[in-house]
């Protein structure tokens, strides 16, 4: 079975083709550096994790894109209230990610753009979108034209009482859903020198450049979490056509949210658990397992109850996995060992190949875990080696069981 994914432009589950073959491209929409990243990221970052995990098992070469965004309001408002320069603010959130990233056993992108590197480039697409009459300028706030009919074929919002941002009725604007490229500098913030004058690069720009200076378009998976459909993902898709004349990617994958007592987990709002606090009661591990045993297309309110009986779990079978291992062997090779390695390896590629159905695969590497240590006074020396070799294998892929975070 080839591996199938929910398209969120087509509202269908797709059979996955790469632009180029052996070859995947992905771009994942990463924190804003201004505090510790929460459970509710956790959940998207542990997902892409897993997918570029099956698809580098998969055979593929995976190049993976992760940002930082590391200028927005919220940034500034937080560096003003600790004291401290936005640079060394998102420098230290930049840090403390790259904590809970190893904590969770993420594995380090390819590239990790950030925001303020590349706001020369940001003003050259701006510039071209100028040239080009996809943009106008007003009172040194730049905006993208939104006529047409592809705005909204993303997210398929009802454009009639939908909002695309904070200053959605401000009159300088032809059309209340042009959104901003680039921003009048506002006081007390970092700004860039532009040809309208000192400011920044709205939030859709930076994505834009940020996954166009690594990945050529369209390139495969452009992945987040479904706050990000609308406005984010569905302005990016629009500066491309406007930009480039390409589509931006080609599958869009979207994650559930986390709530807390049925509410989104926002940092802005302050209802939210942070990574930390998990990772030092419960262990990355935990964490993992936790959130894989949903699929990554539910709802999931925040049970903390649950993650301790996933830590449980994942010591009861972290025991029997140590005992297999250490387990001598004796008599000979069974035919029936072979058949439930390959029962089990099959039904975890097929869950994989479900789109990412982490639940199933799970169950998979769960029993065949505790029917080797109930079978294993039976297993010889190559037995051992063959079921060993098959659970390291599903275990790689969902990223547990390994003492310290890929490279």
């Amino acid at each position: 079975m080839p591996l199938r994914l929910y398209s969120t432009e087509s509202g269908k589950v797709e059979t996955f083709q790469p632009r180029t073959p052996g070859k995947v491209t992905m771009y994942v929409c990463g924190p804003t550096v201004y505090n510790l990243i929460h459970i509710g990221h956790a959940r998207s970052y542990i997902l892409y994790d897993v997918l570029r995990r099956w698809l580098e098992f998969s055979g593929y070469e995976v190049v993976y894109v992760q940002n930082f965004t590391d200028l927005e309001d919220s940034v500034t408002r937080k560096a003003k209230k600790m004291g401290e320069s936005v640079r060394a603010l998102t420098e230290r959130y930049t840090q403390e990610y790259f904590l809970d990233a190893n904590g969770l056993n993420l594995k380090k992108a390819t590239h990790y753009p950030n925001v303020s590197e590349n706001v020369e480039r940001m003003i050259e697409v701006v510039k071209g979108l100028l040239d080009g009459g996809q943009a106008y300028e007003k009172d040194g706030n730049v905006f993208l034209r939104t006529t047409g009919d592809d705005f909204g074929s993303l997210s398929h919002v009802d454009l009639s009482s939908a909002v695309v941002d904070e200053i959605q009725s401000d009159e300088s604007r032809e059309n209340p859903f042009d959104f901003i490229l680039w921003r009048k500098a506002k006081e007390g913030e970092p700004f860039w020198p532009s040809p309208w004058g000192d400011g920044q690069p709205g939030w859709h720009t930076g994505c834009f450049v940020m996954s166009t200076n690594h990945l050529e378009e369209p390139f495969d998976i452009h992945g987040g979490g479904l706050d990000l459909i609308y406005p984010h993902h569905e302005s990016v898709k629009l500066i491309s056509k406007a930009y480039s004349g390409k589509p931006h990617c080609n599958y869009y994958v979207h994650n559930s949210f986390v709530t807390l007592g049925k509410e989104k987990m926002s940092k802005s709002k302050g209802n939210f658990v942070t990574v930390r606090e998990l990772l030092e009661e419960y262990g990355g591990e935990a964490i993992r397992l936790y959130i894989l045993k949903h699929h990554y297309r539910t709802l999931l309110d925040y049970d903390e109850s649950e993650i301790g009986r996933a830590a449980e779990e994942i010591v009861n079978l972290g025991g029997r996995l140590e005992r297999l291992r250490r387990h001598p062997g004796r008599g000979g090779s069974r035919i029936d060992v072979m058949a439930k390695v390959r029962e089990e390896k099959s039904r975890f590629e097929d869950a994989m190949n479900d789109d990412l159905n982490t639940e199933e695969a799970l169950s998979a590497l769960q029993n065949l875990i505790e029917w080797s240590s109930g079978e294993l006074g039976n297993l010889s020396k190559e037995d051992v080696v063959m079921v060993l070799d098959a659970i390291s294998q599903m275990s790689e892929v969902l990223g547990l069981f390994q003492t310290q975070s890929s490279s």
